[in-house]
């Protein structure tokens, strides 16, 4: 039922007698009233009634503070609408300023997520772990006759069972043995090679948290000769049929074992340092004779402890020096010392010997950290000086508003809310940057990151905590300079410029250009050291050599290596022009040892030493030189450790003042007699960050054969040929072991993997921080030619050239350059001394190399800088002197 005119006139009328109608709520509270009356009436009521019974919630005091909240509030909603409003249009007015602001920041910040998200990553390694805090793994730090030490992630079978028995400070334990080559799985009549296979203690998946799919923690491998396979092995083996209680048969150099698998569990994710896609019961392995004979002597074992919570692992570890005295045998003068290494500092700060896998490199990450954080400093102090550049066309503004009555502090918080504006746009970019580049540039790097794991608050909440410090900081001082002028100056044209803000925003370029100037200077270093490394003479010829992995099932015995049936039809078929077998190939380990002295020497049985088998056909295949004496006989030379040929690093470190001097001479092995009877060059078995160490090579017996290396005809179609005839001949002498081989010159390279990574990822942030600085660039040339513009009209007037008003212009930024220059120098240097320390080959990088970035820097200055100068000189001085 509709209302009558004069009824809603009568309701008005009365509403404002009564004192609870009040303006700003008039139309509001009358239509709500109107309403009520309406909805009454059509039940029933007369007019008067419903209108009584409508109004009667309603009480002056009530509406009084009702009117003053909705006042306020919508007071708040038109300021906020007022600040948005007046961002949009000084973004749209000034959009080339604009965009280059917000690209500027939306960089840095670009920058800083994806190297944040890199840190994260690495970070993240094995916390997923329900008690990842209180694990930790026991190393051994081995001594042989006082020498150098050798220190494996690894340790004896029974460690950590013993010190769970002997300390109550442990609360659990469990023991690991990966394989380090391949095996062989059989299922029904088919066979699979077979990586990353672990035998664990039968509480693992307790201990670790690797999510069983099918299976029970407690008891998946608490049955001798049990199994739990990854999904990933599930479906290879089995398709997608249910591998519980299904046979297969692991085939490795210990164990021929017939398993059933009790379980299955998820693909380890990437951020754990162990990544097994088999794991068999322990039982299976430790009880076999020879494992069970030599618990003691065999360290090849990785033994984790869960500590009490509340249990200081600092006073634990002094209690192992009486546990290693009590338990581990000393013999041979050989010490034996453990200590304990958090589970979650395994992947950034171990580099132990016997490691599963390759680990992360600490000083890499800080150091993207860094330059992440410096890129973002340098977009901030960019967008800075692109604020405050444009404070003299805003001055006006400002002068009217407060001539209007704005008070400063309403203008810096419009100021504040229109950078944090900016800023939020920024982000919104820096996010699509983001998801544009980062798996390009990672993949450009060759760095394999999950970021499926980037959903924690930690994280999220760090980079918000980043972005809001960053943000409001650098809008602060914008914010606040813009605000400051006083209108009666403004207004009369007779603005005064704050010295010590032409000094912040000086000394905010001088930064940008030093750490241009120091970047460039380190990316350079970075690179010329890793190509230096890369590219210097081995001592060794490496390319076309492919090295295949010796058997582990079924091994041949043969009447030495003379008559070794792999190489023999490989070099008379053609596939390989030269072929050889050795314990080890160059980039991969070899074992060490201490205790040989020349014969008769009292000293130098503290020396260690590289030791490897070799067959005769080793010197030849890898083209190394023989100085003095001869080369292996297969006929004659046929005890390992009875002679061997060594290296001038070790010929000088037994005291030969010559390699024919160390020819024929005799040196022992804890007393045991052994002849020299040949020296070789120096050749780098490891990368050129290392030392030659001093080696010694003996001949290799059948059961030492761990690597084939074949020479093989370069070009694709020759390739290709020859990688079918080798397959085939190993197929042919050893049918049951899976064909593994790679390409030397390939994986000697892998030893500067992460330098090449570091190399890559620092080089193109550098260079966006570059970038950035230039935009940094463009800010003050704004602001300089603005101020100078009425000083440039005059000296075009008074007959001065476009190019002389350029070169003055041009004058300050140079001396801005050149003192950067001077800052930059030490600091690169210093720096890239303390990094190159670490490499025992070097490459000094040349002098002018130093200089080269201030001119290049200087270039690019005077280039971004030109633009804005030039155009404001070739302005009619008319135009610019008409209104002064």
């Amino acid at each position: 039922m509709k209302l009558k005119n004069s009824q809603i006139d009568f309701i008005e009328q009365d509403l404002r007698d009564k004192g609870i109608l009040f303006d700003d709520l008039r139309e509001d509270l009358v239509d709500h009233i109107c309403c009520e009356v309406e909805r009454k009436m059509e039940e029933g009521m007369t007019f008067m009634d419903a209108y009584l019974n409508a109004v009667a919630p309603f009480k002056k005091d009530g509406l009084s503070e009702l009117n003053e909240e909705t006042t306020s509030f919508l007071n708040a909603i038109t300021m906020i609408r007022s600040y948005f409003n007046l961002t949009i249009r000084n973004i749209l007015k000034h959009k080339v300023f604009s965009g280059i602001n917000i690209l500027g920041l939306s960089l840095g910040m670009a920058a800083c997520f994806i190297i944040l998200q890199y840190v994260n990553y690495e970070l993240s390694f094995d916390r997923f772990h329900p008690h990842s805090t209180s694990v930790y793994r026991i190393t051994n730090n081995t001594i042989r006759d006082g020498g150098e030490s050798f220190h494996t992630a690894t340790t004896f079978l029974p460690v950590a069972q013993r010190v769970k028995e002997e300390y109550p400070e442990i609360v659990d334990y469990t023991r690991l043995y990966f394989l380090d080559r391949h095996a062989v799985v059989s299922y029904e009549d088919r066979k699979f090679e077979q990586e990353a296979v672990l035998y664990a203690d039968a509480n693992f998946f307790q201990f670790f948290s690797y999510g069983l799919i099918k299976g029970n923690t407690t008891d998946v491998l608490q049955s001798i000769n049990s199994v739990a396979l990854s999904e990933s092995a599930v479906l290879k083996y089995f398709d997608n049929n249910d591998p519980i209680g299904k046979l297969i048969k692991l085939s490795e150099e210990f164990n021929d074992l017939t398993l059933m698998v009790t379980g299955v569990f998820k693909d380890p994710p990437a951020n754990s340092h162990l990544k097994p896609q088999m794991v068999v019961s322990m039982s299976s392995y430790e009880n076999l004779p020879d494992v069970r004979e030599n618990e003691w002597n065999w360290p090849f074992y990785m033994n984790y402890v869960r500590l009490q919570d509340g249990a200081d692992p600092g006073d634990f570890e002094k209690k192992l020096p009486g546990f290693v005295l009590k338990y581990i045998p000393q013999r041979d003068e050989t010490m034996h010392s453990l200590s304990l290494q958090p589970l979650e500092d395994i992947h950034l700060y171990s580099n132990l010997e016997y490691e599963i896998e390759p680990n992360g490199n600490a000083q890499f990450v800080f150091l993207l950290l860094g330059v992440a954080l410096l890129t973002l400093v340098i977009a901030y102090a960019n967008y800075i000086n692109l604020s405050t550049a444009r404070s003299l066309d805003r001055a006006k503004e400002v002068g009217i508003r407060k001539a209007l009555g704005s008070k400063r502090m309403g203008l810096v918080k419009q100021f504040l809310a229109e950078a944090m504006s900016v800023n939020i746009l920024a982000l919104l970019l820096a996010v699509v940057l983001v998801k544009m580049f980062m798996l390009l540039l990672f993949s450009y790097a060759g760095i394999a990151i999950d970021l499926t794991i980037y959903s924690g608050f930690m994280f999220w909440s760090g980079l918000g905590i980043v972005f809001l410090i960053g943000a409001l900081l650098s809008s602060l001082y914008p914010a606040f300079v813009l605000s400051s002028f006083q209108p009666i100056a403004v207004l009369r044209g007779k603005l005064s410029y704050n010295v010590s803000g032409q000094f912040l925003r000086r000394l905010l370029v001088l930064f940008q250009f030093t750490t241009s100037i120091s970047l460039m200077i380190a990316a350079y270093a970075i690179y010329n050291q890793i190509q230096f490394m890369r590219d210097q003479p081995l001592g060794m010829e490496i390319d076309n050599l492919l090295v295949v992995k010796g058997p582990r099932v079924n091994l041949i015995q043969q009447s030495g290596t003379a008559q070794d049936p792999f190489i023999l039809q490989t070099t008379e078929g053609g596939a390989a022009t030269q072929a050889s077998v050795s314990s080890s190939v160059p980039g991969i380990w070899t074992s060490r040892i201490s205790g040989i002295v020349r014969q008769g020497a009292q000293d130098g049985k503290n020396n260690s030493f590289n030791v490897m088998g070799v067959d005769d056909r080793y010197m030849e295949t890898y083209q190394l030189k023989l100085l003095a004496g001869r080369n292996f006989q297969p006929s004659i030379d046929t005890v390992a450790f009875s002679v061997m040929v060594i290296n001038e690093s070790a010929s000088a470190l037994l005291g030969f003042s010559s390699p024919e001097e160390a020819v024929n001479a005799r040196i022992t092995f804890r007393g045991r007699p052994i002849d020299v009877i040949g020296v070789i060059k120096n050749y780098h078995h490891y990368s050129l960050k290392t030392a030659i160490d001093p080696l010694l090579l003996y001949p290799i017996g059948d059961g030492s054969k761990e690597y084939y290396t074949l020479r093989i005809q370069s070009g694709v179609d020759q390739l290709e040929r020859s990688l079918a005839n080798i397959e085939s001949h190993w197929k042919s002498v050893y049918p049951d072991n899976p064909f593994e081989y790679f390409f030397l010159d390939s994986s000697f390279d892998e030893q500067y993997k992460s330098d090449l990574q570091f190399e890559k990822i620092f080089t193109a942030f550098s260079i966006l921080a570059v970038f950035i600085a230039c935009l940094g660039l463009y800010g003050l040339a704004s602001f300089v030619t603005m101020k100078r513009t009425k000083e440039i009209g005059i000296r075009k007037v008074l007959g001065s050239s476009v190019k002389a008003i350029v070169l003055l212009l041009l004058s300050d930024f140079s001396k801005l350059v050149l003192i950067a220059g001077l800052v930059a120098i030490p600091i690169a240097y210093v720096a890239v001394e303390n990094w190159q320390s670490q490499f025992a080959f070097r490459n000094e990088i040349a002098w002018w190399m130093y200089l080269l970035p201030i001119g290049v820097v200087l270039f690019i200055a005077m280039l971004t800088i030109s633009v804005e100068t030039i155009k404001v000189a070739l302005t009619n001085p008319v135009k610019i002197l008409k209104y002064d």
